[in-house]
């Protein structure tokens, strides 16, 4: 824009000294200004005033021209702030997309960042040392929870039981989600607590070990279990056991449907 002014100035002085200086005699000018016509040394005096005096009267007479002149410099100037503005829009629109897809790459970054943690230091629980014991005529079944993930884990739901089934049939999981037989308990990573199942019906016919044997071919005698436990950062987890007693002990089923940590 400075530029363009500055052009303007060029051409207005430009026009003055081609098209007025060659046309007006300074001299008469002054001679017809002054009192004393023969003395031609009163010139020197108003000289800037004559050249001023022209310039005005040059302005004068072509004031429409001038102010068209004019007119079309601030039209000009006018669009120019405009498009200027335009382009201010157009970068500040750019920057905020740029922006807005700035925080969209930070939040998926963070996401990702925070499912590799939940990867590799998500809870886990697990079951262990899984026997009985028969004390004063009652059987229990002891059993150790571990969690062996990379944070703690706070179970919120539980429940455990066993039973006698078919051998050929579905084997349904334990639902724990109306339960909570192990009350709320924190496992840190790394941590293992040892609990015992009290069988209620002692003398049913499924803990005759006796009548296991002879018919282990056709009956399954199980321990079932599950547990809902949430993460550090809320998550809701399940982990779900079923063991098979051989007569000697529990072990896990062929099936890994059985017992599995999701």
């Amino acid at each position: 824009m400075k530029k363009l002014l500055a052009f303007f100035a060029a051409a207005i002085i430009l026009w003055l000294l081609v098209f007025i200086a060659p046309n007006h005699s300074i001299y008469q000018q002054i001679c017809n200004q002054a009192k004393d016509a023969a003395n031609e040394n009163c010139a020197a005096y108003d000289v800037f005033l004559v050249i001023f005096r022209i310039i005005g009267k040059f302005l004068d007479d072509h004031d429409g021209a001038f102010t068209a002149i004019a007119t079309v410099a601030v039209a000009i100037f006018t669009f120019t702030l405009w498009r200027a503005g335009e382009k201010q829009l157009t970068i500040s629109k750019k920057l905020a997309d740029i922006a807005g897809k700035q925080v969209s790459i930070q939040e998926a970054q963070t996401e990702i960042s925070r499912q590799q943690f939940l990867a590799t230091h998500r809870p886990r629980i697990i079951m262990r040392n899984v026997y009985m014991t028969d004390v004063a005529e009652q059987l229990a079944i002891h059993y150790t929870l571990v969690n062996t993930g990379g944070s703690d884990a706070t179970i919120v739901n539980s429940r455990f039981y066993a039973e006698s089934i078919p051998q050929y049939i579905f084997m349904r999981d334990a639902d724990c989600s109306d339960h909570s037989e192990l009350g709320e308990i924190i496992l840190v990573a790394g941590d293992g607590r040892a609990f015992e199942y009290q069988i209620p019906d002692v003398d049913s016919a499924i803990w005759n070990i006796t009548a296991f044997y002879n018919d282990s071919i056709n009956t399954l005698i199980c321990f079932v279990g599950s547990v809902r436990y949430t993460d550090s950062f809320g998550n809701i987890r399940t982990s779900v056991f079923r063991r098979r007693f051989d007569g000697s002990g529990f072990c896990k089923t062929d099936n890994p449907d059985h017992e599995y940590t999701d």
